[in-house]
């Protein structure tokens, strides 16, 4: 039986500057990295937004990937568009990757592991060449699995940090859930890792990324707690 072959569609919006049709191709070779990670999804739709601020002389990226049922968004601003734009893009590859690992019956917030139940201790450590590993191949997937055994502690930790903060803890269960803001804090993990210096305790270095995490979510309250959305757990809707 022959497979089905599903469109990649992408929509791109610019603001505050024109873009030549060399720089047009170059964002459409960036995004091209995203074709063979939903080519099996029946809808995949991509929006790519560039802004130019004059006044910040600062370029604002944004980017939402529409799948079945789920919406995945990011956004960076840097004083280099294409940078910025590889970013965004590095991005929604991690979270699709874990969530397609999710969907595929992969580790889901620590609860199953190949089908076998997972207990989690609040002693247990974590595989350091799994997470050296995962890192140096650039595979967000297997780095998340290798952080099922600090999972637990850090969501407790998140859930105590997030009332210091009350514009965002009133908004979680509405617009966003405890589970997004855990998965943020390990995508920042996961891009700042050549920043952990061993001497420090690698579960208390991840507990340093929930301030920053929130921090970013309050800058932008908008983008961020709608590009969050897309952690939740597949519904099959």
């Amino acid at each position: 039986m022959a497979s089905t072959q599903f469109e990649f569609r992408a929509d791109l919006d610019t603001e505050g500057f024109e873009m030549t049709p060399q720089e047009i191709a170059s964002v459409e070779t960036e995004i091209d990295h995203l074709k063979p990670l939903v080519k099996d999804f029946p809808t995949q739709i991509l929006h790519v937004n560039l802004a130019y601020h004059a006044n910040t002389r600062s370029y604002e990226v944004k980017l939402a990937l529409v799948l079945p049922g789920q919406t995945f968004a990011t956004a960076n601003s840097s004083d280099s568009w294409h940078a910025s734009l590889e970013k965004c893009v590095g991005k929604l590859i991690r979270r699709v990757e874990h969530y397609k690992a999710v969907m595929s019956g992969e580790p889901q917030h620590g609860h199953l592991v190949s089908g076998t139940e997972h207990e989690l201790k609040p002693d247990q450590q974590i595989d350091g060449n799994q997470v050296n590993q995962a890192v140096e191949s650039d595979d967000y997937a297997a780095f998340r699995k290798a952080m099922i055994p600090i999972e637990e502690n850090l969501r407790d930790r998140i859930g105590r940090w997030i009332q210091r903060y009350p514009q965002i803890q009133s908004r979680l269960g509405e617009r966003f859930q405890l589970d997004d803001l855990v998965e943020e804090t390990f995508l920042m993990a996961f891009d700042r890792f050549d920043q952990w210096h061993p001497e420090l305790f690698f579960g208390q270095w991840i507990e340093s990324l929930i301030d920053p995490a929130i921090k970013q979510i309050i800058r932008d309250p908008e983008g961020e707690l709608e590009a969050i959305s897309f952690q939740r757990s597949w519904q099959g809707e």
